[in-house]
């Protein structure tokens, strides 16, 4: 048997995926943040451009500022979809305890 989500409540959906984004931005941001201060400066380089690690330690926050302002927009536009072709449909299933 299916079941539809017809609703999706754009605040607590924005509360969890504001903290996956950030979570992600951060898996994404560290290697490179580590790569970058592992390399240094290029050779001939006579400054290192420290924008690059500003970026990467800024990079987290700005996925989550994305997430803040694009999931709302996104509820809002999958609930005025929802009432017109159904929502997104999927089986429930009960879990045996053994």
């Amino acid at each position: 048997m299916g079941t539809q989500i017809s609703r999706i409540a754009p605040w607590q959906a924005t509360k969890v995926f504001t903290i996956m984004y950030f979570i992600i931005g951060a898996a994404f941001a560290t290697p490179m943040l580590l790569l970058t201060l592992i390399a240094g400066p290029q050779v001939g380089a006579e400054e290192t451009n420290n924008l690059g690690i500003w970026f990467y330690i800024a990079m987290p926050f700005l996925y989550a500022i994305m997430g803040l302002i694009l999931i709302p927009i996104s509820c809002w536009l999958y609930n005025m979809i929802a009432k017109y072709v159904g929502g997104i449909e999927f089986t429930l299933q009960e879990k045996s305890d053994t």
